[in-house]
């Protein structure tokens, strides 16, 4: 039968030939072997029905009535979270340690800490189908879900288990505190987004999140900043986000942003008066008060040294300026973790004791080891920089760097001798910061003596100086490999951030420079 279209196929209108319209293949198109394609029908007016309107109006007040019911729960569970957050404030308002304005965190007591800690979120308050904002104690809303609770407890053990030893700035029993009682203010906010960013760089599961981390961590440490154009208001949160946040930057070798983060560590850390903590008759600091809490000071110390590490690699990797200085320190060296976790009271020395000859026998935890083998990293950067601008650069006759580079090898030596067999042991190097302090010493070694062999002195006498300088600096990056061998069994993730640097100078400085250096010794032989 003809088919109710108007129109004939289109190979019978190109045609102009009568068509019968049959579908799906017309007459003449079927003798003729053709294809058969009908054009769409338009739509005409009764194609246009108009849609059930008691159908939509029962649909917008089903979807209203689960709308109501939604917000009523929210508020009931608002107002639950509010009151809940009211009693652990009024608890900390009561203690002997109260923890001040706002969020500063400046002093804490153990037993605050319950012995099975849950981590709140925030999320598990709200309907798993709202987005909503939760409000800070700041007055700043969470413009970002946060990750699952699952997720954050795997990143925080993650934190604590494999990059907490590498640089013990937080303690780890007053942080997992503060997230029991649920005191979420925006410092505190940074500081977690900047551990996640830290755990998922080194975890494959969530290294694809480690850029979202660093990224929010900043944002929120920036909003700090704004804030503080008022009334400065600076926790010891601020300054560890930032050294966190520079740390992860530079081993994703994002160099000029995380010395511009290491940058924001020093100068907090510096209006804080973290870097004369230990000062005689005077404490220095303006934004924190002073406290007798000896664990609490033991943080502050750590963050002070935790931003001075970081100021000095970052700078050292770069080629720029530090900005601290060794004469303006005034802070006590760490002692160790079995110390600080037991609070017990032991000797303490500061950095120019333990830089003294014998000095370094007295040090009682490797992360003070680092310590002092960055700052002979950094008095050879300066040494290095007057090098630079020496007049006599050619003829040796520079006493003052002669002097300079003898006293900073004997230091060197020194350190090497008088460690604690402990931090020399080969079975200690369970500890990443035991394999650190060991390579970050030869390359405080390699670095002083490419010094002597970039000067290009010449005259008699100076090439047994070069070949001396040569030969200390190949044993030097000798021992960097061999250490980095006898710990290749382990988690690599646990070393420090800056093994790689150690490797990278004795790979270029060392090791090339001696291939060179033989390369020309043999074709001098060839043309004699």
């Amino acid at each position: 039968m003809p088919s109710p279209r108007i129109t004939s196929c289109m190979s019978c209108r190109r045609r102009k030939v009568r068509c019968d319209r049959v579908e799906p293949r017309c007459g003449r198109c079927l003798d003729t072997k053709r294809e058969c394609l009908y054009p769409e029908r338009k739509k005409t007016a009764s194609d246009w029905k108009r849609p059930d309107v008691n159908a939509l109006e029962a649909r917008l007040r089903v979807v209203e009535s689960q709308l109501a019911q939604q917000v009523a729960k929210k508020k009931t569970l608002e107002s639950n979270n509010s009151a809940h957050n009211h009693q652990h404030q009024s608890e900390l308002d009561n203690s002997p340690s109260s923890l001040g304005r706002g969020c500063s965190v400046d002093a804490h007591s153990h037993h605050l800490v319950p012995e099975n800690i849950s981590i709140p979120t925030g999320l598990e308050y709200l309907p798993a189908e709202i987005s909503s904002l939760r409000p800070h104690a700041d007055g700043m809303s969470l413009q970002e879900p946060l990750p699952p609770t699952k997720v954050q407890e795997e990143l925080f053990k993650i934190y604590f288990d494999q990059l907490h030893a590498c640089n013990p700035l937080i303690n780890e029993m007053r942080f997992y505190g503060m997230l029991a009682l649920g005191l979420d203010c925006r410092p505190f906010l940074a500081l977690q987004y900047a551990m996640w960013s830290a755990a998922a760089s080194v975890t494959p599961r969530y290294e694809k999140h480690c850029e979202v981390f660093i990224q929010r961590a900043r944002k929120y440490a920036a909003y700090m900043e704004l804030e503080r154009l008022g009334e400065p208001h600076i926790t010891i949160y601020d300054a560890q986000s930032w050294c966190l946040i520079a740390n992860v930057e530079a081993q994703r070798v994002h160099i000029s942003q995380a010395w511009t983060s290491a940058a924001k560590c020093v100068r907090l850390v510096q209006m804080l008066g973290l870097h004369c903590i230990d000062r005689p008759g005077v404490y220095g600091a303006r934004f924190l008060p002073p406290t007798n809490d000896s664990s609490e000071l033991e943080e502050r110390r750590r963050t002070f040294w935790a931003a001075y590490m970081c100021d000095c690699w970052i700078s050292a990797l770069g080629g720029w300026p530090m900005t601290i200085q060794e004469s303006g320190i005034w802070t006590h060296l760490p002692i160790s973790e079995d110390s600080f976790s037991s609070e017990s009271q032991v000797a303490r020395i500061s950095l120019a004791e333990a830089l003294a000859e014998g000095g370094a026998s007295n040090i009682s935890s490797s992360f003070a080891g680092v310590i002092l083998a960055t700052a002979l990293l950094a008095r050879e950067y300066v040494h290095i920089q007057r090098s630079v601008r020496s007049e006599h650069t050619e003829d040796g006759n520079d006493g003052f760097f002669w002097n300079t580079h003898r006293e900073l090898d004997n230091t060197i030596t020194n350190t090497l001798m008088f460690l604690p067999e402990r931090f020399k042991n080969p079975h200690e190097l369970r500890d990443p910061n035991v394999i650190f302090l060991v390579q970050a010493l030869h390359v405080a070694a390699i670095c002083l003596h490419r010094t002597v062999i970039n000067k290009r002195m010449v005259g008699q006498g100076y090439s047994s100086v070069v070949s001396q300088s040569m030969a200390r600096c190949t044993t030097a990056a000798h021992a960097i490999t061999s250490t980095i061998r006898m710990a290749s069994h382990q988690n690599m993730s646990r070393m420090s951030p800056w093994t790689g640097y150690c490797l990278h100078v004795a790979a270029t400085k060392a090791y090339v420079q001696y291939l060179k250096s033989r390369q020309r010794l043999t074709a001098a032989t060839l043309e004699t």
